[in-house]
C-alpha cells in the first residue's frame, strides 16, 4: 500500500499526520528559540524579554494542549459521542494489519509517558481554569528535558 493510497483511502489518517507535523513545527519553533544556547537566551532578554517571557509560556502551553490531544480518548463529551482525531482513534478504526497496530501500539505507549504528566495542567490550567489550582498558585505538569 503506497503512502498516496494510505492519504486517499483515509483521509482521516492524513488529517492526523497534518496534525503531528503541526505539532512537531511548534516543538521545533520552541527549540530553536529557548533550547539552543546561552547566547540565544541572552540575546532574546536584550531584545524584549517581556515579549519573549511570553512567547515562551504560549508556545509551552500551546504543546502541552495539542500533544495531550494526540493522545485523547477515541471519544469524549458528556455522551461519549464526539469522535476526537486521535491515535486511539485511528488504532480502533483503521483496518489496520496487526503488526502495524502493534507497532503503532508501542509508539503510543511512548507518547504516554510525555503526555501523562501533563494532562492535569492541559486540563486544570490550559483547557480550563481550574479554580482551586489558580488560587494555590500550584505547579502541574513539569516535565524534565531528560524525560522527552
Amino acid at each position: 500500500m503506497s503512502e498516496n493510497n494510505l492519504k486517499t483511502d483515509y483521509p482521516e489518517l492524513s488529517a492526523f499526520i497534518n496534525q503531528c507535523t503541526w505539532v512537531w513545527t511548534i516543538y521545533e519553533y520552541y527549540n530553536s528559540l529557548y533550547e539552543t544556547n546561552q547566547e540565544t537566551l541572552d540575546l532574546l532578554e536584550d531584545c524584549s524579554y517581556d515579549f519573549f517571557y511570553d512567547l515562551q509560556i504560549i508556545l509551552s502551553e500551546y504543546l502541552i494542549l495539542n500533544m495531550c490531544c494526540l493522545t485523547d480518548p477515541v471519544f469524549s463529551g458528556n455522551d461519549q459521542t464526539k469522535e476526537n482525531l486521535t491515535i486511539n482513534n485511528l488504532l480502533e478504526t483503521l483496518p489496520l494489519p496487526p503488526e502495524i497496530k502493534s507497532t503503532l501500539q508501542g509508539k503510543v505507549d511512548d507518547l504516554k509517558k510525555i503526555t501523562e504528566p501533563l494532562k492535569d495542567a492541559r486540563n486544570k490550567i490550559i483547557a480550563h481554569a481550574d479554580k482551586q489550582v489558580f488560587l494555590s498558585n500550584q505547579t502541574l505538569g513539569a516535565l524534565k528535558k531528560e524525560e522527552y
